[in-house]
Order: structure tokens, then C-alpha cells, then sequence
């Protein structure tokens, strides 16, 4: 239990900054995937331009604005999805935003996952593992 409340209290740590700085977020730059890493690129409430990208031979989640900050390390996955909602709609249906012209305008919501562990015996493979998901309404989007 006591691996699990360590992998929990990190994680939420990582979560209230990603979220808090997506959710002022003024847009978003840029958006990459493969097989071997991830990043999303911002430009934050302050102006600055914020990249968040998982490097997954490393297994780390950092955050870099000029300074990295590793935000999460023994990472396994993360996962961004951008959406996007209709302008004019009476539901809350979210719609995958296609990477075509000025897909940075479209997005409106980011979908964030990503899954950490931790070895709970040094002997053994038996781990700990500890999934988060979370669903971002960027608020300040110009």
C-alpha cells in the first residue's frame, strides 16, 4: 500500500501542474507522436512556450520552458489527445481534431494519460503500477 500512496502522491503532484498550466493555456503550438516519445507544445497564460514530452527509453515525463523539470520518471505511457468542440452546439459532444491547415485553433480540450510503476521488491518483477486520465477545457484560448 505503501508503494501505491508514493505513486499516487506523485503523480497528483504532476497532474495540478499539467493541468493548471494547459487549462491557462492561450494555444497550442505544436503536437508530436511516435513509437519512441511524445511532446505537446503550448504557449502558457504568461506567454511562455511550454513543451511536455515523454521519452519512453528514459521513461520520463518532463516539462520544459528553457529549464526541463522532469515531472514523472518510470513512466510506461502518456498519451495526449486533442479535441475539439463544435462552435455552435447544444451538447457536449468532443470530436478528434484532424492534424490538417490550423488544427491549432481547433483544439479545445486535451485528453491526458499516462501510466507510472515501481518495482515493490527489488528481487522480484512484481510492481506497483498507477494509471491517471484527464480531460483539460483550455479556458483562456484566444
Amino acid at each position: 500500500m505503501t508503494n501505491y500512496a508514493v505513486l499516487d502522491k506523485a503523480n497528483r503532484h504532476a497532474m495540478d501542474i499539467v493541468t493548471a498550466e494547459i487549462r491557462q493555456a492561450q494555444k497550442v503550438l505544436s503536437y508530436s507522436s511516435n513509437s519512441a516519445a511524445t511532446s505537446l507544445t503550448i504557449q502558457n497564460g504568461a506567454g511562455a512556450n511550454v513543451t511536455y514530452s515523454f521519452d519512453s527509453t528514459k521513461q520520463r515525463f518532463t516539462r520544459n520552458d528553457g529549464n526541463s523539470t522532469v515531472l514523472l520518471t518510470n513512466c510506461n505511457l502518456v498519451a495526449f489527445g486533442l479535441y475539439y468542440k463544435p462552435p455552435i452546439s447544444n451538447s457536449w459532444d468532443w470530436y478528434n481534431v484532424y492534424l490538417g491547415t490550423n488544427w491549432q485553433q481547433e483544439v479545445k480540450i486535451i485528453q491526458l494519460t499516462w501510466k507510472t510503476s515501481m518495482n515493490i521488491c527489488p528481487t522480484a518483477q512484481v510492481n506497483s503500477e498507477d494509471v491517471q486520465t484527464a480531460s483539460i477545457v483550455i479556458r483562456k484560448q484566444q
